[in-house]
């Protein structure tokens, strides 16, 4: 009866006086079907009713179902004393957990099939999500060898809940050091690191992106709060596997064809847990260490920060929460100290994340937009200077390149985020600290100097109350950003990464983190670059770029002049694009090519005709073969600094990592981090009706779904659409502009581009047309399929915060009636 009935026919069953009869049924040894009629009701009721589990539990079905598990004589009672376990599971974890429904789960999980399997790690997980605060370690420790061995489990959804499993766990136990080294101590790191490798992922079970997000949450919380942990992760080299990671990352390649299809981050919510653990490897910066105090605590991305406690709804923290986040605290701080003295003692272990890191972790900086990401990337890069002593920076794998590391750090001082620009001022003053003489001129040359001076203006007009002085004006570099060189500059996602950080003319914003950079960048400068510098490169640049401006009507003469200046930005170190912009020379190359200085009339034709062939024999002569391609690389720079592109950044508001808030770039950090051009990469689900009415010409194709590129035209989607939806007359009348007897289908255009709209590209339309078919075809199949309409509102990717565009609503067809004039 209980199978078959509902919650409604149940309504008067009084659960108080089943439940104990059907309890004391299953202890009943000498009737195993008796015992399995109880407990598949017990089952039942507890899958029907809900609210009759507490009773179940109450009256003491846990341990007879686990004692089922624990001694297996008849299979068909074990899996139905599995399954009343996941349902149970469900409310009562902690009972579940204190009774020993986690061994019996896990103890002969060999002995069922996969599906019983992934029941029984399903009420693991269940049990694990509602573990109590107070130390259930004995509890639990048997079991994470299982959950362990699980990791290499060939069913990707035994590995996810097992992961689930040792996530929850290895959270519950952050405080407790001993406790996590003996999670660890059954192979768990190495299993969980050959999972997030590219090369590993390839022999093991394929993880999806909630289970690789568990993944790296789990290293992660073990790291941070073991250094023993921490260390054996540095040694069986996990730098290098998150460098091979963020190699080929889909979401910082410049093109597909550079992404690899091994790497396992597909979204910035995945790189931003990557670039978490690559911060949380290193030991946090202890207060006092240094000559300047760390703003990575106050920022809150370091390891060292106190744990954000919940709050009660008074809006005070309760006492409980809030010693439990001073515990936390003062076990992340001893761990990192434990660990920066394992990092003296072997500095191979630093160098060597170092060299795998350094180098990746800014191209990320640069090619990605999410704030989040970068400040990760900035922290695990202060960290390693931080730690580091000076002679591991200048010879080794790990030795620095000082102009494009202060080439780098120059576009980051000039940021309109506040968080941003105050690490890498930090990093400015780690790196003149450690080694003076080498930077100190680096960074005057790649404009870091001038970033930091414009700064302070900026805080001399704040005080003043000027809103109208150079340093408020929004530019605070020379015409932009200085490009880092060598990391990426020439990509199109490290350009519009960049173009995201040049000022568009606005006031930065005035924030209490941007007045904690600028008061930084005053006691650098007051530290490192108070004494004034004559002369350099720059005047020297000025010094040709004036004749360049007014080369004279000789081209032979002209050419003389222009090969001047090209060597001139060859001579010495070469010249920066910092150098070359401050300088005008950009300009004044712009002036020769052009010849502005050219008498206009009817010969100016000629002339500049004449220059420009003098000038290119005579770089063809007298000019180093890469003198060419180094300038147009510097100009390609320049031009990607100075162009101001207003963008606003959008940020899923779903997912587990942080983000910023959509539309600012200092804002206060939120759910989910995504990049909203990434939005554009994917095609849109559109379910296209036919209005309402007769419309007896045209079929109704509402039981198919189509995949619309977000680029794409109306006209497409036009063309595409009608050979579906036409009816061919059934007369034998020729369509108006159809060849009598041709045979050939009826073609017809709307009313929008018969009045004067330009028709499109036939190989464009082609191309589209074919596009559309193949996403179509992927979509439905071999056949035609249904869908629900709430199936339409789910994002592919699950997120909910999707830019929209004014052309998007045209392809809708509940406001338009139906796409391309279809209706």
């Amino acid at each position: 009866l209980l199978v078959i009935s509902s919650e409604e026919s149940l309504i008067t069953l009084s659960v108080d006086a089943f439940v104990p009869v059907l309890v004391n049924l299953m202890q009943m040894e000498h009737n195993p079907d008796c015992m399995l009629l109880a407990a598949r009701a017990l089952t039942s009721m507890a899958d029907i009713m809900p609210n009759s589990r507490g009773a179940i539990v109450h009256h003491g079905a846990l341990p007879a179902f686990c004692s089922r598990l624990l001694t297996i004589e008849y299979i068909d009672l074990a899996e139905q004393s599995l399954q009343a376990l996941e349902k149970l599971s469900q409310d009562h974890g902690s009972s579940c957990l204190r009774e020993g429904a986690m061994m019996a789960c896990l103890s002969y999980l060999d002995f069922f099939s996969l599906g019983m399997q992934r029941v029984a790690l399903q009420t693991a997980a269940n049990v694990c999500r509602q573990l109590p605060a107070s130390d259930c370690w004995d509890q639990l420790s048997d079991s994470v060898p299982v959950l362990t061995n699980l990791l290499m489990h060939d069913d990707a959804r035994l590995v996810e809940s097992a992961c689930t499993c040792l996530t929850l766990i290895a959270a519950n136990l952050s405080a407790q050091p001993r406790q996590l080294q003996a999670l660890c101590s059954h192979g768990l790191i190495p299993n969980a690191t050959r999972l997030i490798s590219p090369a590993g992922s390839a022999t093991a079970a394929p993880v999806g992106a909630s289970t690789y997000h568990g993944l790296i949450r789990l290293i992660g919380t073990c790291c941070k709060g073991s250094a023993d942990v921490a260390e054996q992760l540095l040694r069986n080299g996990l730098p290098g596997t998150l460098k091979s990671v963020l190699a080929g990352c889909k979401v910082l390649a410049s093109s597909t064809a550079s992404a690899s299809p091994a790497s396992p981050i597909v979204s910035a919510d995945q790189l931003l847990e990557v670039t978490t653990l690559a911060n949380q490897l290193l030991p946090s910066i202890q207060p006092g260490s240094g000559a300047s105090q760390s703003p990575l605590e106050s920022l809150g991305i370091d390891a060292a920060a106190p744990v954000n406690a919940a709050t009660t709804e008074n809006g005070r923290r309760s006492n409980s929460r809030r010693r439990s986040a001073a515990v936390a605290s003062e076990v992340v701080n001893a761990a990192g100290i434990a660990l920066e003295g394992i990092l003296k003692a072997e500095p191979e272990l630093l160098r060597e994340y170092g060299s795998n890191l350094t180098l990746s972790l800014m191209q990320v900086v640069v090619a990605s937009v999410g704030t989040n990401v970068k400040l990760q990337c900035l922290a695990a890069l202060a960290k390693f200077l931080h730690h580091a002593p000076p002679e591991m920076l200048t010879t080794g794998s790990a030795t620095l390149q000082p102009g494009q590391m202060a080439s780098f750090l120059a576009g980051l001082v000039s940021s309109r985020d506040g968080a941003i620009a105050q690490v890498a001022l930090y990093v400015v003053d780690l790196l003149m600290q450690k080694l003076p003489d080498t930077f100190s001129r680096a960074f005057r040359k790649e404009g870091t100097v001038h970033a930091i001076e414009q700064l302070c203006e900026m805080h001399a007009a704040s005080n003043d109350g000027s809103g109208d002085s150079k340093g408020s004006s929004g530019d605070i570099t020379p015409r932009g950003q200085v490009v880092p060189s060598g990391v990426g500059s020439g990509s199109a996602a490290s350009i519009v990464a960049r173009m995201a950080l040049t000022n568009s003319g606005r006031k930065p914003a005035d924030t209490p983190q941007r007045r904690a950079a600028m008061d930084r960048a005053i006691a650098l400068r007051v530290a490192h670059f108070s004494a004034a510098v004559t002369g350099g490169t720059v005047a020297r640049l000025q010094g040709v770029c004036a004749p360049l401006r007014n080369a004279g009507e000789d081209p032979t003469k002209a050419a003389a002049v222009a090969m001047k200046f090209l060597n001139a930005l060859e001579e010495g170190e070469g010249t920066s694009t910092f150098e070359l912009i401050e300088s005008g020379g950009v300009e004044a190359l712009s002036s020769f090519l052009t010849g502005s200085d050219l008498p206009k009339g009817d010969g100016w034709s000629e002339s500049i005709s004449a220059r420009l062939s003098s000038f290119v024999r005579a770089a063809s002569t007298d000019l180093p073969p890469q003198a060419m391609s180094s300038l147009t690389e510097r100009l390609l720079e320049a031009l990607a600094v100075t162009e101001t592109l207003p963008m606003q950044l959008s940020a899923g508001a779903k997912g587990s990592g942080t983000g910023t808030t959509p539309g600012t770039r200092g804002g206060t950090p939120r759910a989910g981090a995504g990049d909203g051009l990434s939005v554009l990469a994917r095609p849109f689900k559109l379910r296209l009706r036919r209005a309402s009415g007769e419309r007896a010409e045209l079929k109704d194709y509402a039981s198919n779904i189509i995949l619309v590129e977000p680029l794409a035209t109306l006209n497409a989607i036009e063309d595409f659409l009608y050979p579906r939806v036409h009816k061919p007359p059934s007369g034998p009348a020729t369509p108006a502009g159809g060849a009598p007897g041709s045979g050939a289908a009826p073609t017809r255009r709307s009313g929008r581009l018969t009045g004067g709209a330009e028709n499109m590209d036939a190989d464009e339309k082609e191309e589209e047309d074919t596009e559309m078919e193949e996403a179509e075809e992927e979509e439905e199949g071999d056949g035609e399929e249904d869908f629900d309409d709430d199936e339409l509102d789910d994002d592919e990717d699950g997120e909910e915060d999707v830019p929209t565009a004014d052309d998007i609503a045209d392809m809708d067809p509940a406001a338009e009636g139906a796409a391309g004039g279809a209706t």
